[in-house]
């Protein structure tokens, strides 16, 4: 098996451990309030007067992908900063690139408790969802009809509800060759917050998102990689494995636009977080990964004597409250009953104060677990279910129990 390492952007491993850090917040400050998502627009004044005559906005992917760049910096310091919806507890945002479309910036935003979304006040206050009326504000409806038509949307969709006013408001954003007129009223328009939709001038969606059943599919969807489908056959003889090559269907399936190929030489972040999130890793003694170059094996191993849960055994000698680290699954059972134990185990500062109980030391983790009375019923299934159901997708959850 040949895989993509973690440290390459966009590889599964890297993708899943951002996705694990983003959960981590996640648990920290419960579900997000916000979900904002912004595209790039051809029509932003930036790119039209940079273009050469007869030029359009993807024949400039340099040009897109500078001032892109430049609007998500903007769009950070109007909720960070400015904080026009409140203050900010946490965010994070990833950025998607379509293949017929252009950039997208993907935003989940949480509230400090003073500013909490409470009631449908605020809520109207944050969201609108209706055509504005055109003599009032003539600029907000024009940028309502040509960026925020899509329809229809509501409940039936699995979108909050929001107020939809009945009002009799409509709008012509489309005229066919034989002279049909598309028509669209309040039913179909993406919820925008007023106030940047007129800085940005382009598709900007705000949501608000409250429940537990959306909150999986976001931070998934966020993080879920460019799509793609590869199929092959192989010849394969009897008792013959099948050689696994990340690397190859990587390469083989990957897509990259001309917008996103010039965001990765300008080395512009495609995913960012308000907190850093330090992965301690979950290892038996002796069995920490190391990397080394072919033929440096003894050096690396003398570089690297210390992993993150060895140094965590030293933090515990002053601080036994650091007991955060990663989801494993029960299938490495050695591992697990390891990590059920750092979970139980207060200010352990080596692996001997893990496997020692009532002062017995006991030659497996699962012996030692028992031990301490950890698994005498279902519970501890239950907080691995729960806390699976959490970061697993559904399909992934057999995969825990029976590998």
């Amino acid at each position: 098996m040949v895989i993509l390492l973690s440290s390459f952007n966009g590889s599964p491993q890297a993708l899943q451990q951002s996705f694990i850090d983003a959960m981590a917040i996640l648990q920290k400050y419960d579900n997000p309030d916000l979900f904002i998502t912004m595209t790039c627009s051809p029509k932003w004044k930036e790119n039209v007067e940079n273009l050469k005559p007869g030029q359009t906005a993807m024949d400039r992917p340099d040009l897109i992908a500078r001032v892109f760049c430049q609007k998500v910096k903007e769009l950070k310091a109007e909720l960070i900063v400015k904080a026009v919806f409140g203050k900010c507890a946490a965010y994070v945002y990833v950025i998607e690139f379509q293949k017929r479309g252009l950039s997208h910036v993907h935003i989940l935003f949480w509230l400090e408790e003073d500013s909490k979304i409470r009631d449908a006040d605020d809520v109207d206050r944050i969201v609108s969802a209706e055509i504005l009326d055109k003599t009032r504000y003539p600029l907000l409806h024009d940028i309502v009809k040509q960026c925020m038509i899509h329809g229809p949307c509501g409940q039936q969709n699995g979108y909050p509800v929001y107020r939809r006013q009945d009002d009799g408001n409509l709008i012509v954003f489309d005229v066919r060759r034989d002279g049909t007129r598309r028509t669209a009223n309040n039913r179909d328009v993406v919820p925008y917050n007023a106030y940047l939709l007129l800085k940005f001038n382009s598709h900007i969606n705000v949501e608000i998102y409250s429940t537990v059943q959306c909150i999986k599919y976001l931070f998934k969807y966020c993080y879920k990689g460019h799509d793609c489908a590869i199929v092959g056959m192989e010849n394969v003889q009897e008792d013959c494995n099948i050689m696994y090559n990340e690397v190859d269907e990587y390469v083989s399936t990957r897509y990259v636009s001309p917008p996103e190929a010039m965001h990765r030489l300008y080395e512009y972040p495609m995913n960012e977080q308000s907190h850093a999130i330090y992965r301690l890793s979950v290892h038996v003694e002796g069995e920490h990964v190391v990397h080394f170059e072919e033929g440096n094996k003894e050096v690396a191993i003398d570089k690297n004597k210390e992993s993150t849960l060895l140094a965590w055994f030293t933090l515990n000698t002053t601080d036994v409250e650091a007991r955060k680290m990663y989801f494993v699954s029960s299938v490495e059972t050695e591992r697990y009953y390891l990590r059920v134990l750092l979970l139980h185990v207060r200010g352990a500062q080596s692996f001997q104060d893990v496997w020692t109980y009532g002062s017995i030391m006991y030659p497996t983790y699962v012996e030692a677990a028992v031990a301490c009375k950890l698994v005498t019923d279902d519970e501890e299934w239950d907080k691995c279910l729960s806390e699976a159901s959490k970061i697993l997708a559904k399909a992934e959850i057999p995969e825990l129990l029976w590998g």
